[in-house]
């Protein structure tokens, strides 16, 4: 059974989804209103989360994902122990073809307790080539960077 994954980090990163979820496919992108980007993590690393922020917008890609792609997230994403699933309602603009769907999918979202920090170079570079691969506005991830900062004062 297939089931709807809402990438907004790295894994939207299309060579790094080939390599963890060989069964995904792309489904198309939306957005996550009224939340915003933020990295949070420990002092292994911060990496993206999303929160809710009224009348801030996260872009998205919608997979569609077999039971070993969700286990391989799982893992990547420390689930349940770092980050928890949560389930959205989206309407989503389809990559082949024309017209929308209606998707019921799961994102992973980082515990609220975590700390916010800076990301290190590495993850930045595969987010922001994620970015690229879908066309969307890098300054969202730059804004998530500032917003961070701040935060951790």
């Amino acid at each position: 059974m297939r089931r709807y994954y809402i990438a907004y980090g790295s894994n939207l990163n299309l060579l790094q989804m080939a390599k963890r979820c060989r069964g995904a496919r792309i489904i198309g992108t939306s957005y996550l209103q009224d939340f915003q980007l933020l990295f949070k993590g420990s002092g292994s690393g911060y990496y993206l989360t999303v929160e809710k922020k009224e009348g801030s917008t996260v872009p998205v890609v919608v997979y569609s994902v077999t039971k070993s792609d969700e286990d391989a997230l799982d893992q990547y994403e420390g689930y349940p122990l770092f980050y928890y699933k949560e389930t959205f309602d989206l309407s989503v603009k389809l990559i082949l073809g024309e017209g929308e769907i209606r998707v019921t999918g799961f994102a992973y979202l980082m515990h609220e307790d975590r700390k916010p920090g800076l990301p290190s170079r590495r993850y930045m570079d595969t987010c922001l080539a994620g970015y690229h691969d879908f066309g969307f506005n890098v300054g969202v991830l730059w804004k998530a960077v500032e917003d961070s900062r701040e935060a951790m004062t």
